[in-house]
Protein backbone atom coordinates (compact mmCIF):
# COMPACT_ATOMS: atom_id res chain seq x y z
CA UNK A 1 0.00 0.00 0.00
CA UNK A 2 1.10 3.37 -1.14
CA UNK A 3 -0.83 5.48 0.49
CA UNK A 4 -3.12 5.96 3.45
CA UNK A 5 -5.80 8.40 4.56
CA UNK A 6 -7.25 9.14 7.90
CA UNK A 7 -10.55 11.25 8.62
CA UNK A 8 -9.41 12.31 12.39
CA UNK A 9 -11.70 12.37 15.58
CA UNK A 10 -11.83 15.54 17.74
CA UNK A 11 -10.13 13.64 20.40
CA UNK A 12 -6.25 12.06 20.91
CA UNK A 13 -5.99 8.38 19.88
CA UNK A 14 -7.03 5.86 22.39
CA UNK A 15 -10.23 4.27 24.04
CA UNK A 16 -10.12 6.19 26.88
CA UNK A 17 -11.61 9.23 24.85
CA UNK A 18 -14.29 8.14 23.33
CA UNK A 19 -17.53 10.20 24.45
CA UNK A 20 -15.99 13.19 24.78
CA UNK A 21 -17.41 16.16 23.08
CA UNK A 22 -20.02 15.89 20.00
CA UNK A 23 -18.44 13.62 17.28
CA UNK A 24 -18.61 14.94 13.72
CA UNK A 25 -17.92 12.06 11.29
CA UNK A 26 -18.23 13.42 8.17
CA UNK A 27 -15.49 13.99 5.75
CA UNK A 28 -14.78 16.56 3.34
CA UNK A 29 -16.48 15.74 0.22
CA UNK A 30 -13.34 16.23 -1.58
CA UNK A 31 -11.15 13.46 0.27
CA UNK A 32 -13.14 11.23 -1.68
CA UNK A 33 -12.11 12.98 -4.83
CA UNK A 34 -8.42 13.05 -4.09
CA UNK A 35 -8.31 9.78 -2.66
CA UNK A 36 -10.08 8.32 -6.33
CA UNK A 37 -7.32 10.85 -8.30
CA UNK A 38 -4.41 9.11 -6.61
CA UNK A 39 -5.44 5.74 -7.41
CA UNK A 40 -6.49 7.08 -11.33
CA UNK A 41 -2.81 7.86 -11.20
CA UNK A 42 -1.33 4.46 -10.09
CA UNK A 43 -1.27 4.58 -6.51
CA UNK A 44 -2.51 1.93 -3.88
CA UNK A 45 -4.56 4.08 -1.09
CA UNK A 46 -6.08 2.64 2.31
CA UNK A 47 -8.32 4.80 4.15
CA UNK A 48 -10.43 4.67 7.63
CA UNK A 49 -12.93 7.10 8.87
CA UNK A 50 -11.20 6.39 12.82
CA UNK A 51 -14.21 8.15 14.36
CA UNK A 52 -16.80 6.40 12.54
CA UNK A 53 -15.02 3.34 13.33
CA UNK A 54 -15.46 4.25 17.22
CA UNK A 55 -19.25 4.79 16.62
CA UNK A 56 -19.36 1.17 15.68
CA UNK A 57 -16.69 0.05 18.42
CA UNK A 58 -15.96 1.92 20.97
CA UNK A 59 -12.31 -0.47 21.20
CA UNK A 60 -11.61 0.07 17.72
CA UNK A 61 -7.97 0.20 17.67
CA UNK A 62 -5.86 2.59 14.60
CA UNK A 63 -2.96 1.79 15.87
CA UNK A 64 -3.62 -1.63 14.89
CA UNK A 65 -5.03 -0.30 11.43
CA UNK A 66 -1.78 1.38 10.70
CA UNK A 67 0.46 -1.65 11.74
CA UNK A 68 -1.16 -3.37 9.02
CA UNK A 69 0.48 -0.90 6.27
CA UNK A 70 4.20 -1.54 6.98
CA UNK A 71 5.15 -0.75 3.42
CA UNK A 72 3.25 2.97 3.53
CA UNK A 73 5.12 5.90 2.18
CA UNK A 74 2.59 8.65 3.17
CA UNK A 75 -0.29 9.42 5.09
CA UNK A 76 -2.88 11.61 4.18
CA UNK A 77 -5.17 13.46 6.99
CA UNK A 78 -7.62 15.99 6.50
CA UNK A 79 -7.74 18.97 9.02
CA UNK A 80 -11.07 20.86 7.32
CA UNK A 81 -13.01 21.94 10.45
CA UNK A 82 -11.24 23.45 12.95
CA UNK A 83 -12.27 21.36 15.92
CA UNK A 84 -10.40 18.59 14.54
CA UNK A 85 -7.32 20.40 15.41
CA UNK A 86 -6.11 18.29 18.31
CA UNK A 87 -7.37 14.89 16.86
CA UNK A 88 -5.34 15.51 13.87
CA UNK A 89 -2.25 16.07 15.27
CA UNK A 90 -2.74 13.22 17.59
CA UNK A 91 -3.30 10.81 14.32
CA UNK A 92 0.28 12.31 13.12
CA UNK A 93 1.37 11.83 16.22
CA UNK A 94 0.60 8.04 16.23
CA UNK A 95 1.38 7.69 12.45
CA UNK A 96 5.29 8.61 13.10
CA UNK A 97 5.18 6.21 15.73
CA UNK A 98 4.21 2.95 14.07
CA UNK A 99 5.30 3.94 10.81
CA UNK A 100 8.16 6.16 11.15
CA UNK A 101 9.56 5.88 7.49
CA UNK A 102 5.91 7.45 5.76
CA UNK A 103 5.45 11.24 5.61
CA UNK A 104 2.56 12.73 6.77
CA UNK A 105 0.78 14.84 4.65
CA UNK A 106 -2.19 16.96 6.11
CA UNK A 107 -4.43 19.57 4.73
CA UNK A 108 -8.18 21.39 4.68
CA UNK A 109 -9.20 24.47 5.07
CA UNK A 110 -7.99 25.07 8.87
CA UNK A 111 -4.44 23.00 7.82
CA UNK A 112 -4.30 26.07 5.18
CA UNK A 113 -4.94 28.75 7.67
CA UNK A 114 -2.56 27.61 10.30
CA UNK A 115 0.10 25.91 7.67
CA UNK A 116 3.56 28.02 8.87
CA UNK A 117 2.36 27.28 12.78
CA UNK A 118 1.75 23.53 11.94
CA UNK A 119 5.00 23.39 10.18
CA UNK A 120 7.09 25.22 13.12
CA UNK A 121 5.70 23.67 16.32
CA UNK A 122 4.47 20.38 15.64
CA UNK A 123 7.14 17.78 13.94
CA UNK A 124 5.15 14.92 13.40
CA UNK A 125 3.74 17.06 10.33
CA UNK A 126 6.17 16.68 7.38
CA UNK A 127 3.60 18.87 4.65
CA UNK A 128 0.81 20.87 5.10
CA UNK A 129 -0.73 21.72 1.48
CA UNK A 130 -2.87 24.69 1.22
CA UNK A 131 -6.03 25.30 -0.58
CA UNK A 132 -6.66 23.29 -3.63
CA UNK A 133 -4.94 20.10 -3.29
CA UNK A 134 -5.38 18.30 -6.64
CA UNK A 135 -2.32 19.36 -8.76
CA UNK A 136 -0.30 19.49 -5.46
CA UNK A 137 -1.26 16.41 -3.78
CA UNK A 138 -0.02 14.20 -7.35
CA UNK A 139 3.23 15.85 -7.58
CA UNK A 140 4.01 15.36 -3.69
CA UNK A 141 3.28 12.09 -3.50
CA UNK A 142 4.64 10.88 -6.48
CA UNK A 143 7.75 12.56 -5.77
CA UNK A 144 7.56 10.95 -1.79
CA UNK A 145 6.58 7.31 -3.31
CA UNK A 146 10.28 7.32 -4.96
CA UNK A 147 11.99 8.58 -1.99
CA UNK A 148 12.82 12.12 -4.24
CA UNK A 149 12.22 14.89 -0.94
CA UNK A 150 14.18 16.92 -3.58
CA UNK A 151 11.39 16.62 -6.31
CA UNK A 152 8.54 16.55 -3.20
CA UNK A 153 9.84 20.60 -1.80
CA UNK A 154 8.82 21.25 -5.80
CA UNK A 155 5.20 20.90 -5.45
CA UNK A 156 3.12 23.89 -5.49
CA UNK A 157 0.85 25.27 -2.72
CA UNK A 158 3.11 23.21 0.41
CA UNK A 159 4.52 24.58 3.63
CA UNK A 160 7.54 22.01 4.80
CA UNK A 161 10.54 22.25 6.82
CA UNK A 162 14.07 21.23 6.23
CA UNK A 163 15.79 20.88 9.44
CA UNK A 164 14.76 23.90 11.15
CA UNK A 165 13.57 26.25 8.19
CA UNK A 166 10.43 26.39 7.10
CA UNK A 167 9.41 27.06 3.07
CA UNK A 168 6.72 28.13 2.50
CA UNK A 169 6.10 27.23 -1.31
CA UNK A 170 3.76 29.88 -3.69
CA UNK A 171 0.09 28.90 -3.79
CA UNK A 172 -0.08 28.64 -7.67
CA UNK A 173 -1.98 25.98 -8.09
CA UNK A 174 -6.60 26.75 -7.71
CA UNK A 175 -8.69 24.08 -9.46
CA UNK A 176 -11.05 25.04 -12.21
CA UNK A 177 -14.47 23.66 -13.10
CA UNK A 178 -12.81 21.05 -15.48
CA UNK A 179 -11.16 19.82 -12.96
CA UNK A 180 -13.95 19.26 -10.72
CA UNK A 181 -15.66 17.54 -13.50
CA UNK A 182 -12.81 14.94 -13.89
CA UNK A 183 -13.15 14.44 -10.58
CA UNK A 184 -14.80 11.16 -8.72
CA UNK A 185 -16.68 12.04 -5.83
CA UNK A 186 -18.64 9.08 -5.35
CA UNK A 187 -16.32 5.77 -5.24
CA UNK A 188 -15.84 4.65 -1.72
CA UNK A 189 -13.65 1.46 -2.08
CA UNK A 190 -11.07 2.63 -1.14
CA UNK A 191 -12.34 3.45 2.33
CA UNK A 192 -12.34 0.66 4.74
CA UNK A 193 -16.18 0.02 5.95
CA UNK A 194 -17.68 2.23 3.62
CA UNK A 195 -20.99 0.90 3.60
CA UNK A 196 -21.10 1.96 7.60
CA UNK A 197 -19.79 5.23 6.73
CA UNK A 198 -22.80 5.77 4.30
CA UNK A 199 -25.20 5.16 6.91
CA UNK A 200 -23.67 7.17 9.13
CA UNK A 201 -24.09 9.86 6.30
CA UNK A 202 -28.00 9.63 6.46
CA UNK A 203 -30.15 11.70 7.59
CA UNK A 204 -33.47 10.21 9.45
CA UNK A 205 -36.24 11.87 9.87
CA UNK A 206 -39.67 10.91 11.62
CA UNK A 207 -40.56 9.37 8.64
CA UNK A 208 -37.59 7.08 8.09
CA UNK A 209 -35.88 6.68 11.60
CA UNK A 210 -36.90 2.69 11.34
CA UNK A 211 -35.02 2.16 8.04
CA UNK A 212 -31.61 1.31 9.86
CA UNK A 213 -30.36 -0.01 6.50
CA UNK A 214 -30.66 3.48 4.81
CA UNK A 215 -27.68 5.23 3.22
CA UNK A 216 -26.69 8.22 2.52
CA UNK A 217 -23.72 10.47 0.47
CA UNK A 218 -22.35 13.42 0.50
CA UNK A 219 -21.43 14.71 -2.91
CA UNK A 220 -19.80 17.82 -4.08
CA UNK A 221 -22.04 20.32 -5.88
CA UNK A 222 -19.25 22.98 -6.03
CA UNK A 223 -16.73 25.16 -3.91
CA UNK A 224 -16.98 28.77 -2.20
CA UNK A 225 -20.12 30.52 -1.46
CA UNK A 226 -21.20 34.05 -2.27
CA UNK A 227 -22.33 34.88 1.38
CA UNK A 228 -20.25 36.07 3.92
CA UNK A 229 -22.81 34.85 7.37
CA UNK A 230 -21.17 36.39 10.52
CA UNK A 231 -20.43 32.98 12.36
CA UNK A 232 -18.93 31.02 9.18
CA UNK A 233 -15.68 30.18 8.37
CA UNK A 234 -16.02 29.04 4.67
CA UNK A 235 -17.88 32.28 3.44
CA UNK A 236 -16.77 33.98 0.47
CA UNK A 237 -14.08 36.04 1.79
CA UNK A 238 -12.56 32.91 3.62
CA UNK A 239 -12.44 31.11 0.57
CA UNK A 240 -11.07 33.99 -1.32
CA UNK A 241 -7.84 34.14 1.96
CA UNK A 242 -7.92 30.28 1.89
CA UNK A 243 -8.03 29.19 -1.89
CA UNK A 244 -7.48 32.27 -3.84
CA UNK A 245 -10.59 31.86 -5.64
CA UNK A 246 -13.68 34.35 -5.87
CA UNK A 247 -17.47 33.61 -6.52
CA UNK A 248 -18.48 29.90 -6.28
CA UNK A 249 -16.83 26.90 -8.58
CA UNK A 250 -19.30 24.75 -10.09
CA UNK A 251 -19.52 20.71 -11.07
CA UNK A 252 -21.51 20.88 -14.43
CA UNK A 253 -25.11 19.54 -13.59
CA UNK A 254 -24.83 17.27 -16.25
CA UNK A 255 -21.82 15.70 -14.08
CA UNK A 256 -23.71 15.87 -10.63
CA UNK A 257 -26.65 13.86 -12.58
CA UNK A 258 -24.60 11.13 -13.36
CA UNK A 259 -23.03 10.72 -9.69
CA UNK A 260 -26.76 10.62 -7.97
CA UNK A 261 -27.55 8.48 -11.13
CA UNK A 262 -24.48 5.96 -9.86
CA UNK A 263 -25.45 6.55 -6.28
CA UNK A 264 -28.69 5.23 -7.25
CA UNK A 265 -27.25 1.63 -8.48
CA UNK A 266 -25.26 1.43 -5.62
CA UNK A 267 -28.46 1.35 -3.14
CA UNK A 268 -27.96 4.64 -1.82
CA UNK A 269 -31.29 6.13 -0.59
CA UNK A 270 -30.19 9.73 0.06
CA UNK A 271 -27.58 12.37 -1.61
CA UNK A 272 -26.67 15.67 0.53
CA UNK A 273 -25.43 18.68 -1.54
CA UNK A 274 -22.73 20.44 0.13
CA UNK A 275 -23.91 23.27 -1.90
CA UNK A 276 -27.36 24.59 -1.94
CA UNK A 277 -28.18 25.02 -5.85
CA UNK A 278 -30.92 27.52 -5.12
CA UNK A 279 -27.87 29.46 -4.35
CA UNK A 280 -26.34 28.55 -7.57
CA UNK A 281 -29.30 30.27 -9.52
CA UNK A 282 -32.69 29.30 -11.05
CA UNK A 283 -30.85 28.01 -14.46
CA UNK A 284 -28.38 25.46 -12.82
CA UNK A 285 -31.37 23.79 -10.44
CA UNK A 286 -34.04 23.47 -12.84
CA UNK A 287 -30.90 21.77 -15.33
CA UNK A 288 -29.72 19.55 -12.74
CA UNK A 289 -33.42 18.47 -11.23
CA UNK A 290 -34.59 17.50 -15.26
CA UNK A 291 -31.57 15.76 -15.77
CA UNK A 292 -32.03 13.63 -12.19
CA UNK A 293 -35.49 13.02 -13.55
CA UNK A 294 -34.08 12.29 -17.10
CA UNK A 295 -32.11 8.99 -15.84
CA UNK A 296 -34.88 8.45 -13.84
CA UNK A 297 -33.45 7.93 -10.72
CA UNK A 298 -35.45 8.96 -7.63
CA UNK A 299 -33.35 9.74 -4.48
CA UNK A 300 -34.21 11.43 -1.31
CA UNK A 301 -32.27 14.79 -0.66
CA UNK A 302 -30.88 16.42 2.78
CA UNK A 303 -30.16 20.10 1.24
CA UNK A 304 -29.22 22.75 3.75
CA UNK A 305 -31.02 26.27 2.14
CA UNK A 306 -28.54 28.69 2.59
CA UNK A 307 -31.32 31.03 1.75
CA UNK A 308 -34.77 31.04 1.91
CA UNK A 309 -35.62 28.68 -1.60
CA UNK A 310 -38.63 30.39 -4.15
CA UNK A 311 -42.21 28.03 -4.16
CA UNK A 312 -40.64 27.47 -7.99
CA UNK A 313 -37.30 25.64 -6.67
CA UNK A 314 -39.63 23.84 -4.14
CA UNK A 315 -42.12 22.18 -6.51
CA UNK A 316 -39.41 21.30 -8.75
CA UNK A 317 -36.98 19.38 -6.01
CA UNK A 318 -40.70 17.82 -4.63
CA UNK A 319 -40.93 16.43 -8.48
CA UNK A 320 -37.63 15.17 -8.77
CA UNK A 321 -36.91 14.00 -5.19
CA UNK A 322 -38.12 10.79 -3.05
CA UNK A 323 -40.29 13.26 -0.25
CA UNK A 324 -40.28 10.59 2.44
CA UNK A 325 -36.39 10.19 2.29
CA UNK A 326 -35.76 13.79 2.15
CA UNK A 327 -35.24 16.86 4.80
CA UNK A 328 -34.79 20.45 4.35
CA UNK A 329 -32.66 22.17 6.55
CA UNK A 330 -32.92 25.92 7.67
CA UNK A 331 -30.52 28.01 9.21
CA UNK A 332 -32.75 30.89 11.10
CA UNK A 333 -30.58 31.67 14.07
CA UNK A 334 -32.73 33.15 15.64
CA UNK A 335 -36.59 34.30 15.86
CA UNK A 336 -35.29 38.45 16.10
CA UNK A 337 -35.24 39.23 12.41
CA UNK A 338 -32.41 41.95 13.63
CA UNK A 339 -30.54 39.52 14.56
CA UNK A 340 -30.52 37.29 11.32
CA UNK A 341 -30.09 39.48 9.37
CA UNK A 342 -27.02 41.01 11.03
CA UNK A 343 -25.82 37.47 10.99
CA UNK A 344 -26.25 37.11 7.48
CA UNK A 345 -29.62 35.88 6.57
CA UNK A 346 -31.73 38.48 4.95
CA UNK A 347 -35.21 36.98 5.46
CA UNK A 348 -38.05 37.68 7.70
CA UNK A 349 -40.64 35.44 9.72
CA UNK A 350 -43.16 35.95 7.11
CA UNK A 351 -40.96 35.02 4.13
CA UNK A 352 -39.89 31.66 6.18
CA UNK A 353 -43.85 30.76 7.54
CA UNK A 354 -45.17 31.29 3.91
CA UNK A 355 -43.24 28.07 2.42
CA UNK A 356 -44.78 26.02 5.17
CA UNK A 357 -48.69 25.57 3.87
CA UNK A 358 -46.75 23.47 0.45
CA UNK A 359 -43.90 22.18 2.50
CA UNK A 360 -46.72 20.18 5.16
CA UNK A 361 -48.80 19.87 2.27
CA UNK A 362 -46.33 17.57 0.19
CA UNK A 363 -44.97 15.67 3.32
CA UNK A 364 -41.41 16.98 3.33
CA UNK A 365 -39.70 17.05 6.83
CA UNK A 366 -37.72 19.93 7.79
CA UNK A 367 -35.00 20.62 10.19
CA UNK A 368 -34.68 24.20 11.78
CA UNK A 369 -31.53 25.69 13.11
CA UNK A 370 -31.09 28.33 15.93
CA UNK A 371 -28.81 29.81 18.19
CA UNK A 372 -28.39 31.38 21.26
CA UNK A 373 -25.28 33.59 21.61
CA UNK A 374 -24.83 34.69 17.92
CA UNK A 375 -24.00 38.84 18.33
CA UNK A 376 -27.43 40.72 18.93
CA UNK A 377 -28.85 38.03 20.75
CA UNK A 378 -30.42 38.99 24.54
CA UNK A 379 -33.55 38.21 26.40
CA UNK A 380 -35.34 39.39 24.44
CA UNK A 381 -34.36 38.21 20.81
CA UNK A 382 -34.28 34.73 22.37
CA UNK A 383 -38.04 35.47 23.46
CA UNK A 384 -39.27 35.63 19.77
CA UNK A 385 -37.10 32.53 18.99
CA UNK A 386 -38.93 30.69 21.24
CA UNK A 387 -42.36 32.16 20.18
CA UNK A 388 -40.95 31.16 17.14
CA UNK A 389 -40.50 27.67 17.75
CA UNK A 390 -44.12 27.55 19.38
CA UNK A 391 -45.42 28.18 16.00
CA UNK A 392 -43.46 25.43 14.43
CA UNK A 393 -44.41 22.70 17.36
CA UNK A 394 -48.21 23.92 17.02
CA UNK A 395 -48.51 23.96 12.84
CA UNK A 396 -46.01 21.46 11.18
CA UNK A 397 -46.68 17.81 11.85
CA UNK A 398 -43.94 16.75 14.63
CA UNK A 399 -42.58 13.38 12.49
CA UNK A 400 -41.78 15.94 10.16
CA UNK A 401 -39.83 18.40 12.26
CA UNK A 402 -36.56 18.52 13.99
CA UNK A 403 -35.80 21.66 15.97
CA UNK A 404 -31.65 22.58 17.46
CA UNK A 405 -31.07 25.46 19.17
CA UNK A 406 -27.09 25.88 19.31
CA UNK A 407 -23.94 27.61 20.62
CA UNK A 408 -21.67 29.07 17.68
CA UNK A 409 -17.82 29.25 18.16
CA UNK A 410 -15.59 31.55 16.64
CA UNK A 411 -14.43 29.85 12.99
CA UNK A 412 -10.82 31.25 11.76
CA UNK A 413 -11.51 33.69 8.86
CA UNK A 414 -15.40 34.31 10.26
CA UNK A 415 -16.28 37.75 9.87
CA UNK A 416 -16.69 37.48 13.73
CA UNK A 417 -12.79 36.83 14.01
CA UNK A 418 -11.50 38.87 11.05
CA UNK A 419 -13.68 41.96 12.15
CA UNK A 420 -14.57 42.14 16.12
CA UNK A 421 -15.83 45.38 16.62
CA UNK A 422 -18.24 45.17 14.04
CA UNK A 423 -20.46 42.90 15.67
CA UNK A 424 -19.26 43.84 19.06
CA UNK A 425 -17.30 41.11 20.16
CA UNK A 426 -13.78 40.71 21.63
CA UNK A 427 -11.80 37.68 20.34
CA UNK A 428 -9.31 36.63 22.34
CA UNK A 429 -7.75 33.35 20.67
CA UNK A 430 -6.62 33.28 17.24
CA UNK A 431 -4.04 31.31 17.19
CA UNK A 432 -3.76 27.51 15.90
CA UNK A 433 -2.86 26.52 19.67
CA UNK A 434 -5.96 27.79 20.88
CA UNK A 435 -8.30 26.10 18.40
Amino acid sequence: MDILYIHPAKHAVGPKYVGLGTPYTFMPVGVVALANLLRSQGFAVAGVNYLAQLAKDPDYDLLRWLADYPEARVVLIDLHWYEHSHGALEVARVCKHILPQARTVVGGMTASIFADEIIAAFPYVDYVVRGDAEGPLVQLVRALCNGDEAAAAASPNIVYRRGEIIYSKAQSYVADAEMLDRLDFVDLSFLHDANWYRRLQFSATGLTSSDAAATGHWLCVGRGCYANCSFCGGGARAHEAIFRRKGVLTRSPARVASDIGQLADLGVRQVSFNLDPAMLGERYAAELFSLVRTGGTRLGLYNEQFWLPKPRFLRDLAATFDVSYSELAFTLLSGCEQVRRRNGKPFSNREFLSLLPFLREIGMPIYVYFSLNLPGEDEHAFEQTLTLAQILVDSYPPQLLKMINMLHTLDPLSPLARQPAKFGVEVHYGRFRDY
